[in-house]
């Protein structure tokens, strides 16, 4: 168990993806193919790296060497390329592979288009 003291000295992590959250996406297109930067997605990252109140850290289906065929080392060196040429703050992309799935469902989620809990409902009815 954590003491008190232990847990007020953690920082709160926020974990973001990079496709259709950083940068736009219309389906994958290759390695080396970003979508254009979100700004307002970066803008909002970025306040919330400055404000020091939490660790940002960026997770992606990009980093995934079993996924891309691609060694890890030279996967998050193009996410970092990326990433500064959007001008994202972040303290650490993760380096645990990420998983593909259909849908990250966790208590802790946020939708970066801010839909309502029942959109995904409608969304697993309808292709069920």
């Amino acid at each position: 168990m954590i003491s008190e003291y232990a847990q007020s000295q953690i920082i709160p992590t926020l974990i973001f993806d990079v496709d259709g959250v950083i940068f736009e996406y219309d389906g994958w297109l290759g390695i080396d193919y970003y979508g254009k930067p979100i700004q307002e997605m970066i803008d909002c990252i970025n306040k919330l790296y400055d404000s020091g109140k939490y660790q940002i850290c960026i997770w992606s289906t990009r980093t995934n060497p079993h996924v891309q065929g691609y060694p890890l080392h030279d996967l998050i060196n193009m996410l970092y390329g990326k990433l500064a040429d959007a001008g994202v703050k972040y303290h650490k992309i993760l380096d645990e592979p990420k998983p593909l799935f259909y849908a990250l469902i966790d208590d802790n989620s946020i939708n970066p288009d801010r839909i309502k809990t029942m959109r995904l409902y409608n969304i697993l009815e309808s292709e069920g």
